[in-house]
């Protein structure tokens, strides 16, 4: 390219100095020639690396997926609820609607934080863009960018983390403390990705107080499905161990034989631990008369 641009400018210098001195002008063809070849070999110069990623792009793709994913979970939970209502009956039915019905309400409050934060995120570019695009307010403000993609992120992965434990427990499977851990994550997450919009949005935004709003609804419904997870997990426990409607006679005879044992084994533990108890204290009474000079006597027996 150095080469090709030295012959071009020789023979342009050249051609020059011709029209100066009123010279027949013969090679144009020539430098047109040269000058089409040094453009052909400046645009093989170009970077050929991959192109940096355009991070106005990256955010609206995730937070396109953060909605796909929580789109699903709703959709999963209706889905779940329906065949509950036709295949379940009793206890079983009343738990999976509980736990269901709590679940599809805290979706639907992470959806409305979906499209709030959207909104917000907007007119936070929209605001300080300052005449640049889209694509240089986000790569100006990459810090802030990368925790507002940090946050979208983790409220997807949580959304899936809880139509995936319930649909565990509704089919039996599952722990009802996996539906509690992934409530408590989506409320986690979603408080991060308001706050991460909170730092660049204006104080008196509207927007950003629609968003603070719907996540302390999170953050109250969060609560809701705990609260029903463990009260489900309770009701499941108590029904299983007091359901004696499928032993037999000798079975019946057995547990009871067992239990008994149990109920001795427990006494005695209790008892020790009682014991344990009284002599624990009867040495801490001591240490402490030892430090505040009590006399043996006033040592309780």
């Amino acid at each position: 390219l150095v080469a090709a641009l030295e012959v071009f400018a020789k023979k342009c210098m050249e051609t020059m100095e011709r029209i100066r001195s009123k010279e027949s002008i013969q090679d144009i063809p020539l430098i047109k020639e040269e000058f089409e070849r040094c453009c052909t070999l400046v645009s093989l110069c170009e970077d050929q690396s991959p192109r940096e990623e355009d991070m106005a792009e990256v955010v609206q793709r995730e937070m396109e997926a953060m909605d796909l994913a929580i789109r699903d979970a709703v959709d999963k939970f209706t889905r779940l609820l329906e065949n509950s209502r036709a295949n379940d009956t009793g206890m079983q039915l009343e738990v999976n609607e509980s736990i269901l019905g709590t679940c599809s309400d805290l979706m639907a409050a992470v959806r409305q934080l979906v499209v709030r934060a959207s909104d917000l995120q907007r007119e936070i570019v929209a605001a300080g863009k300052g005449g640049a695009s889209p694509r240089e307010f986000y790569k100006r403000n990459h810090r802030w960018t990368e925790g507002l993609l940090s946050g979208a992120k983790a409220v997807a992965i949580a959304c899936q983390a809880l139509m995936s434990a319930a649909d565990q427990v509704v089919s039996g499977k599952g722990k009802f403390e996996e539906v509690i851990v992934a409530s408590r994550e989506i409320a986690a997450s979603s408080m991060q990705l308001v706050m991460a919009s909170r730092v660049k949005a204006d104080k008196s935004s509207q927007k950003m107080a629609d968003l603070s709003t719907t996540a302390k609804q999170i953050s109250t419904l969060t609560g809701t499905v705990v609260a029903t997870a463990e009260n489900c997990r309770d009701k499941i426990s108590t029904a299983s161990t007091l359901d004696f409607s499928k032993l037999s006679l000798h079975s019946a005879k057995r547990l009871e034989m067992e239990t008994l044992v149990k109920m001795l084994e427990t006494e005695k533990q209790l008892e020790n631990e009682r014991t344990k108890l009284a002599e624990l204290r009867r040495h801490h009474y001591k240490l402490a008369g030892e430090l505040e000079g009590w006399d043996e006597e006033d040592i309780p027996k």
